[in-house]
């Protein structure tokens, strides 16, 4: 058997006499007037002079987020940006919790009591808000309370994973959560996409690898992604 051997040499490039200015070449023209539907100029105040934190657009034209008093959320209201009108959703003091969603004409957000998640819902267009459900929350390593994970409205229900796996539906007009086909052990990323293994954070055996497995939940789509290796580790084959 004969083996054979190619030896190679770099070569440096000479360097040149009169070294080249650097040129940043014409500005490109600004946001604004490539993509005017990305900028907008929203009040950092709402009416009455809580501050207004912008969360999720329910509209093209449509901005929902917090009114804040103290660095506390404690007020939803929408923002018309083409109006330039606020209008209260939630009135001060009647929003406990936050996460805030949107989707079906509603918006949703979890709220933690006595070390339970509670799921809450109210038209955009506002109202008095509704607790649709209150589930076991947990404790993680981060001292946060977690049990409605990926919290989503979708198909005029919300859905959203506990602590200890699965995804669960329950209609916007109340009822009883009812675990998905095909989901049990699986934790919402994305709706409509699940994946295992758990969250890291929660009590138990520690989890060394991020989410291998993906399943739509919708279509029963298996999608498997690979975790880039530690620098310095190789891979053996058996």
């Amino acid at each position: 058997m004969a083996i054979t051997f190619v030896l190679t040499r770099s070569v440096v490039p000479p360097v040149p006499a009169v070294r080249p200015t650097p040129s940043a070449g014409p500005f490109a023209p600004p946001v604004e007037q490539v993509w005017p539907d990305a900028m907008h100029e929203i009040p950092g105040t709402t009416p009455g002079g809580r501050a207004f934190s912008p969360q999720v657009f329910v509209s093209s034209r449509v901005v929902v987020g917090y009114g804040i008093t103290r660095n506390r959320p404690d007020s939803v209201w929408s923002y018309e940006v083409g109006k330039r009108r606020f209008t209260s959703i939630v009135r001060p003091d009647r929003l406990r919790g936050l996460s805030l969603v949107s989707g079906d004409g509603h918006l949703a957000w979890w709220a933690v009591r006595d070390r339970k998640m509670e799921i809450w819902v109210v038209p955009v267009t506002g109202g008095v808000p509704r607790r649709l459900a209150s589930v076991a929350g947990m404790m993680s390593s981060n001292n946060e309370i977690v049990g409605a994970d990926s919290l989503a409205i979708a198909d005029d229900a919300v859905v959203w994973s506990p602590a200890e796996g699965g995804v669960y539906r329950l209609p916007l007009k109340g009822g009883k959560p009812t675990l998905m086909s095909g989901t049990r052990g699986l934790h919402l990323v994305e709706w409509p996409w699940a994946g295992s293994p758990r969250d890291a954070r929660l009590p138990g055996p520690p989890v060394a690898r991020p989410m291998e497995r993906l399943k739509n939940v919708l279509t029963g789509e298996i999608r498997n992604a690979t975790a880039p290796l530690a620098a310095g580790r190789g891979t053996s084959a058996g």
